[in-house]
Parts: C-alpha cells; structure tokens; sequence
C-alpha cells in the first residue's frame, strides 16, 4: 500500500492506493495557508478510517513542485520523515505531472498550468503512451497567452491554473485547443497515487537524504523593515 501527499498549492490532497492500483481512500481540501497544521492529522484520520497502522505502508509518494514554496516543504518534510522514520522507498512526481495525469487519454497533448504568481503560470506538456507519461518539453514559466502559439491542433489545457486565469484562456483561446476546467478542490492525490505507484512497481525512487523541492522560481523573501519587531 502507498500513501501519496500532496501539499503542492493551497489545495491539498492525500490518498493510499494498493498493489492493484484501486484507490483505497481520499482526502482533498482547500488548506490555503494551514498545509503545516493539518496535513499530519489528516494522515492519521486517514490511516484510522481504512483501519490500518502506518506500519502496512510499503512507500510513501510526493508531489514535489513546482507550487508554493511553502506548502510544498511541509509535505516534503512529512513524506520524507515517513520514509527515514518506517525505512520506506521514497517516490515522486512533479505536480504538472500529476495534474495532467487524468487527461493523457483525451488528446495528443495535455498542457498542464499551476499559477506562478505575477499573471503567470508554470506550465509543462505532456504525452502519453504504453501506461507511461512523457514529458515534451521543459516546464517554464510564461504568461498564459504565451500558450497558444506552442500548441498543435486538438491539444488539451489543464490545471489548477486555470482557476486563477479563466477570463484570459476563455476570452483568447484558440478554437482548436480545448479546456479541461479543474475540480474544486483538484483530486491530484488520486492521479499521484496512480503516478507513483507504477514507479514504485518499476523500482524507481528517489533518496529522501538528496530530494529536494522542485522551483521553477526562487522563492520571494521579504525582509522585515528597519526597526519592526
């Protein structure tokens, strides 16, 4: 059985998925700010509701980014402390990955987008073929007009960043791109678990000593003002 956490944006996420690739149970909720004080309690419901100790984990998966950068550390910190703490193989994905996961079948090419903030978003392409997600191009962060251009006929566009950018991709898409528009909160976790439960099958991890969040953009730090306390 895999746990798969999901604390990429303000939308959180967690699911356990077993050797079959039935979803067991899920949870996704509108965290906004609070990822640090309700993502672990949430593990433990979840875990008590299937009726099952963290020990039946045989690994524990990640979204790792890009989103925010501070959501995403508290389920990285949680993920890895489950894998060091229970000696469990560690798995990720990013979060494009994981949100143009559902899509893969419907079209050529899945263009996920995940609000980066200053009217722009992240945003990668995707394939699909034999059970497995290729990635097309490198993710980059543009603003969402930029899109159109790069996209062939029939393509698919997908994401949490719609939400944020509806007025621009429903007024200036092109007729020959479609839009997949988001679930309130997004079921990522669903298609993490799925994502990462065939890596996990194929042997393919990540050291939970080296993994790191994935930024597409260093986070902004703001100094506090002379003399404020």
């Amino acid at each position: 059985m895999l746990l798969a956490i999901d604390t990429s944006t303000r939308n959180a996420g967690l699911a356990l998925i077993n050797d079959e690739l039935q979803i067991l149970r899920s949870v996704h909720w509108r965290s906004e700010r609070n990822h640090s004080i309700e993502t672990a309690p949430a593990i433990e419901q979840l875990l008590d509701i299937q009726g099952i100790s963290k020990n039946c984990l045989k690994a524990v998966a990640i979204a790792k980014g890009p989103g925010n950068f501070s959501s995403l550390r508290v389920g990285i910190s949680i993920a890895k402390g489950l894998a060091w703490s229970l000696d469990l193989p560690l798995v990720t994905a990013t979060t494009l990955e994981v949100e143009a996961w559902p899509y893969l079948r419907l079209g050529p090419i899945v263009c996920a987008v995940i609000d980066a903030g200053r009217g722009e978003v992240s945003c990668a392409s995707f394939s699909y073929d034999d059970g497995r997600i290729y990635q097309k191009e490198s993710e980059r962060i543009v603003e969402p007009i930029e899109l159109f251009d790069s996209l062939e006929e029939d393509s698919i566009i997908c994401g949490e960043g719609l939400e944020a950018h509806m007025d621009l991709f429903t007024t200036h898409k092109p007729g020959y791109l479609r839009l997949a528009l988001p679930n309130s909160p997004p079921k990522r976790a669903i298609s993490l678990a799925q994502i990462s439960m065939g890596r996990f099958k194929e042997g393919i991890f990540e050291s939970p000593e080296s993994m790191q969040a994935h930024y597409l953009r260093q986070p902004t730090i703001t100094l506090p003002k002379q003399g404020a306390i």
